[in-house]
């Protein structure tokens, strides 16, 4: 839960609309309706 709370954070610091996340794919935020990656491994299940 603390990496979500973090990818959260980061995006509310960023400016960004959105997070995004799925697993089997690196986090992404939506800036300026742009998706972006976050520098992060791909997510697995029990992360989410």
């Amino acid at each position: 839960m603390a990496r979500i709370d973090a990818f959260l954070k980061l995006g509310v610091q960023q400016g960004c609309s959105d997070v995004h996340m799925a697993v089997g794919v690196p986090p992404m935020l939506r800036m300026q309706g742009d998706l972006l990656p976050i520098k992060f491994r791909d997510l697995r299940g029990p992360e989410l």
